[in-house]
């Protein structure tokens, strides 16, 4: 009899670990080590691993004999961790990549860096808050972080790298904090559930492509500053409906607005005569000459208030006549 149960025991531990078509991780009770760059590592059987170490990152080590280098030390159980925690004294924070199971993140205060595609192609990361002690965060950090949600950006920050929320389709808001001086090429590329950002007036330069294909970005207002809306900015934002332009701007490139076929409100800070002097390339800018564009136009004042000002504009003048 005992014979028999422990039989059935052992199948079930097989079909448990490895017999079944989807087969599940089974972690030990906890795991650890030391990498050969310092990282202390702990992982426990949830999941959660334990980082201690200036530099974090998964390390790769190729042998003599080997055509491609391998995962070493806590890199190799990447595809088990679901939550790693960072311990204060890292400066440093990359190499958290392609982890399908990673939801969370929680970094000290003592980082100042985010290392390029510290976080791409973590699909199910929702959970991570930014320290204002990161002073940079390098390109395609979080590109390809389809689930992360919203993220406010460290306080000191002061560009947003190249391609950084890339194909993030549930992002649905940001916050940038004043300082921010410039916005590199497609950081908010295919982003297409955007609803909500803010983009203050230290911002001086945006880049081509920054908001391509934010389908769910339906009014944004551009910094006082900028000079130059780049081509292909805001191509395919289908339902992109208003936006505010300050007389600052003196350039708007080809495909800007390409696809924007709900754009039918430009709120323009300057005269009539200042937007004729934009120069505008024509090429699949049609959107422009489609949209009404409302001269003068108060930042503070509401598309309802512009309205009643147009409506007493218009009594006035002929009272008058």
């Amino acid at each position: 009899m005992k014979s028999r149960a422990l039989f059935f025991l052992v199948v079930l531990i097989l079909l448990v670990c490895g017999m079944t078509q989807k087969p599940v991780t089974c972690l030990a009770a906890t795991e650890s080590g030391t990498d050969e760059n310092g990282i202390v590592w702990r992982l426990d059987e949830n999941g959660t691993i334990t980082l201690n170490g200036q530099h974090v990152s998964m390390m790769y080590h190729q042998g003599l004999y080997e055509s491609y280098p391998k995962l070493v030390g806590w890199g190799t159980h990447k595809d088990e961790i679901k939550k790693i925690i960072i311990e204060y004294g890292a400066e440093s924070v990359g190499g958290c990549y392609e982890m399908p199971l990673l939801t969370s993140v929680s970094i000290p205060d003592s980082v100042t860096l985010l290392q390029p595609k510290a976080f791409e192609d973590c699909p199910n990361l929702v959970d991570i808050t930014l320290p204002d002690s990161v002073l940079t965060i390098s390109a395609y950090a979080f590109h390809n972080c389809s689930s992360l949600l919203q993220m406010k950006l460290p306080a000191h920050l002061t560009e947003i790298n190249e391609e950084l929320f890339f194909g993030c389709t549930s992002l649905t808001s940001v916050e940038i904090p004043d300082g921010v001086t410039e916005i590199k090429r497609i950081a908010f590329g295919n982003c297409v559930s955007l609803r909500q950002i803010n983009l203050p007036d230290s911002i001086v330069s945006i880049e081509d492509s920054v908001f391509a294909n934010c389908q769910s970005l339906t009014d944004i207002i551009l910094p006082t500053g900028l000079k130059r809306i780049s081509e292909y900015t805001f191509a395919g934002c289908a339902n992109l409906s208003t936006i505010v332009i300050k007389n600052d701007v003196t350039v708007i490139e080809a495909y800007a607005f390409a696809g924007c076929n709900e754009l039918t409100d430009i709120y323009y800070t300057g005269s009539q005569t200042q937007w004729d002097a934009i120069t505008i390339d024509p090429t699949h800018n049609e959107a422009l000459t489609r949209a009404r564009i409302h001269y003068n136009y108060v930042p503070d004042q509401t598309p309802q208030e512009e309205a009643m000002l147009d409506v007493n504009g218009w009594l006035d003048d002929n009272r008058n006549a």
